[in-house]
């Protein structure tokens, strides 16, 4: 959002289904759904004089989206992700590498929304509660969202222990630490490396 621009998402239940610049006081986007959750099908953009060009996802089993394509079926984007879902690339329809879409689409990873300026996704849902009174009643009114935020995380230096395998209070013993006592990742530090090597020849098998 810059000084010229107001954008507002419009939902329904769970979905967004349309993008609304408050500035100008129109409708840019709108979207469509499959049946499910994150069943993104596809996106229309609306430009300042009325016209109209709709663009379709093409999904896997995840609902993952791999490409765009417009409605003549020809591929505008190409998306591409590592083994955990995070964006590794993206090319254009000359299969140039961009930076972001050029339609402006959000849906990738499992159909989910993704922010390019933080490179993260964040999807949640808050309460608001506000409540008055007069001289005879008090009154509460209750308002429920669909959360998505723009994150920034940023690490220096900090080892960061991500497994549900290692409890959290056995990490806390081992901090703090100093920085320049930690060493270069090896797969021999893990333990029982060694006594899971293949020790024997193939001639001996």
């Amino acid at each position: 959002m810059d000084n010229d621009t107001w954008e507002y998402y419009i939902y329904d239940g769970m979905n967004l289904v349309a993008d609304y610049d408050a500035y100008n006081g129109r409708i840019t986007r709108t979207y469509s759904y499959g049946p499910g959750v994150d069943n993104i099908q596809s996106m229309t953009i609306y430009d300042e004089y009325g016209g109209s060009e709709t663009y379709y996802y093409i999904k896997d089993a995840s609902n993952t989206v791999h490409v765009l394509v417009d409605e003549d079926g020809l591929i505008v984007e190409y998306y591409y992700y590592d083994a955990f879902g995070n964006l590794m690339k993206m090319r254009d329809v000359n299969y140039n590498l961009i930076t972001e879409s050029v339609y402006g689409n959000r849906f990738l990873f499992q159909g989910r929304e993704y922010d390019y300026d933080t490179e993260l996704i964040f999807d949640g849902v808050c309460t608001h509660v506000k409540t008055w009174k007069d001289e005879k009643f008090e009154y509460a009114e209750r308002s429920d969202y669909d959360v998505h935020r723009n994150l920034s995380v940023n690490f220096r230096k900090l080892p960061v222990d991500a497994s549900d395998a290692m409890p959290d209070s056995t990490m806390d013993l081992l901090a703090p630490f100093n920085y320049d006592d930690t060493v270069a990742y090896d797969s021999r530090l893990l333990s029982g490396f060694y006594a899971e090597q293949y020790n024997q020849s193939s001639a001996a098998l």
